[in-house]
């Protein structure tokens, strides 16, 4: 195809090329996001399912569970790894 041809075909698409309007097989797939990943965005009833599990794992209070959940980036294996880590210096008045 002359190179004056291509872009006569992109003109008359309205600026789009053929390559520009086929999407390949896996993007058109819709990814599915983790729970973490879909806390972390913004998901609040994802974050408010994390902080109910991590109150009832933790015996934490929902203020300090989610607060030790968004340190941690909504990680939630994280989030127990550093309660773990800390649970001996976490005041008492955090705990249920």
């Amino acid at each position: 195809v002359p190179a004056d041809a291509a872009v006569a075909t992109t003109d008359a698409m309205g600026g789009m090329s053929i390559a520009d309007s086929i999407q390949s097989p896996a993007a058109s797939v819709p990814q599915q996001l983790t729970p973490t990943e879909r806390a972390a965005a913004g998901d609040q009833q994802m974050q408010q399912q994390m902080v109910e599990a991590f109150c009832q794992e933790s015996r934490m209070k929902p203020e300090w569970s989610k607060k030790c959940l968004i340190d941690q980036n909504w990680n939630y294996e994280a989030a127990g790894q550093a309660f773990l880590a800390v649970r001996d210096r976490i005041p008492a008045e955090a705990f249920q």
